[in-house]
């Protein structure tokens, strides 16, 4: 933070991304305070696999690059926590369905 310009911190979008080890009450309470967006891995459980499984097939949409353009392979979903039994506010999925062997990122 201190390497951004004063006359740009009030413009700037942040967003600090960690993974389960880095979920912690105090750092996602500065997160709030601060206004920076944040993403907390989670643990993949095998009971947040099997939600995933069960995501009907038209929650999931299209990924997308950085530029907003959808990726031909690529799809997400938002999972409910309370489904996966996980202690979070939500999952966010990504499956990629066209490579030779599929794979799953969860974020």
């Amino acid at each position: 933070m201190a390497q951004i310009p004063e006359q740009h911190i009030k413009d700037i979008k942040l967003l600090l991304r960690v993974d389960s080890a880095g979920a912690c009450h105090e750092l996602i309470d500065w997160c709030r305070n601060t206004k920076i967006d944040y993403s907390v891995g989670v643990d993949l459980t095998e009971g947040v696999r099997d939600a995933i499984a069960k995501i009907p097939g038209q929650d999931w949409v299209c990924s997308l690059d950085q530029d907003g353009a959808e990726l031909p392979n690529g799809q997400v979903a938002v999972l409910d926590p309370r489904s996966a039994h996980a202690p979070i506010s939500r999952i966010a999925t990504a499956v990629d369905r066209c490579s030779p062997a599929p794979t799953t990122n969860h974020f």
